[in-house]
């Protein structure tokens, strides 16, 4: 055999081992590097669950388990519960599990599949809530800071509400989505955009004479979207002093024959009501008001006062060519309808 093949073998023989040998290296620095990088998470959900105690809401991880390797990180929880405020009220619920993904390419994204049911209780006795699903994934961006956009999805979502001298709440959604995003103009706001489908709720059913499932849709901007990232009665309150608003740039609900649509601005007033006005579109509202005993003739003559006077409009949709248009206001503790007053009475929220 010639020199020159003994050199190429010799040339090959050394190459395998070194490929193979880089190989092994790249793979163990990166087990470290994920390793490292699952003992951070570790850690740092941890400190969450440091500060969010020191925040008065205490979340317990039992069983925790941390895996994903290699392109991801997964941190499991099996049974977690939860104790701390809720609309003003100490309660105590617990979730089946959870399961939050970490991206290594996206650190500072979290999703997060939750396992149901959900049972959230006052520890006063004050409510009882059930929530199950088929799917529900929450997800949020902008960690370890505060959040500044997030989103959930559910589907075939089951809601019992349950409280003392009352007949219970149920609702069921087909499909439930809500996605929050920072403003364009104003990074302190958020942009916001709900959809339901194929909603279910009975009590509602009562004052429409109808079951027919509803499909809603809400968008629009809340200012102070700080209030997003802890909706306890402290910081709602706190964004009632900063004059926080709930901007309703669309909303539209159809149920049977019924279209409603609307736009406006929503607040809370120093009693902790809601305040602000809604100018709506409503198509086939003739047999509620019906039931109710408005009459619908001096509505329609305040709806065309209103538009004679310069009033807004909702955003027109060829479901409202013909709609009855109006505004609705929430003032003093009251609700008006156009220029009636309904038998509403507007409690404080907190």
């Amino acid at each position: 055999m010639s020199a020159p093949q003994n050199g190429v073998r010799q040339r090959r023989s050394r190459t395998i081992p070194i490929a193979i040998a880089s190989v092994v290296g790249v793979v163990a620095v990166w087990s470290g590097l994920w390793g490292l990088a699952a003992n951070r998470a570790g850690a740092a959900f941890d400190d969450w669950l440091a500060q969010q105690g020191h925040a008065g809401r205490n979340w317990s991880c039992p069983e925790r388990h941390i895996g994903g390797y290699p392109f991801a990180l997964r941190i499991r929880c099996d049974k977690p519960t939860f104790q701390g405020e809720i609309a003003g009220r100490q309660s105590t619920g617990n979730v089946e599990g959870l399961l939050a993904r970490l991206g290594l390419d996206a650190p500072r994204t979290i999703r997060v599949d939750l396992m149901g049911p959900m049972h959230l209780r006052a520890d006063n006795g004050d409510y009882d809530l059930m929530v199950s699903w088929a799917g529900l994934r929450v997800a949020a961006s902008g960690l370890p800071d505060m959040p500044r956009g997030g989103e959930i999805e559910a589907t075939r979502l089951a809601v019992t509400l349950s409280q003392p001298d009352a007949t219970d709440l149920n609702a069921r959604a087909a499909q439930l989505s809500a996605l929050a995003t920072p403003n364009v103009s104003d990074a302190a706001d958020a942009d916001f955009d709900v959809k339901a489908l194929g909603v279910s709720l009975p009590t509602l059913d009562g004052f429409t004479g109808g079951n027919d499932l509803i499909e809603a849709s809400l968008n629009g901007t809340l200012t102070h979207s700080d209030l997003l990232s802890a909706p306890t009665v402290a910081r709602l309150e706190a964004w009632r002093q900063a004059d926080g608003q709930l901007r309703v740039t669309g909303l539209s609900v159809r149920k049977g024959d019924f279209v409603g649509q609307a736009s406006g601005v929503l607040a809370l007033d120093e009693a902790h009501r809601t305040t602000g006005k809604l100018d709506t579109a409503l198509t086939g509202f003739e047999p509620i008001a019906e039931r109710f005993g408005i009459p619908i003739s001096s509505v329609k003559l305040g709806g065309l006062l209103s538009s004679l006077l310069g009033g807004k409009k909702a955003a027109p949709t060829p479901q409202a060519g013909n709609a009855l248009r109006l505004p609705v206001i929430f003032s003093g503790g009251r609700l008006r309808l156009g220029p009636i007053a309904l038998p509403v009475r507007l409690d404080p929220i907190y």
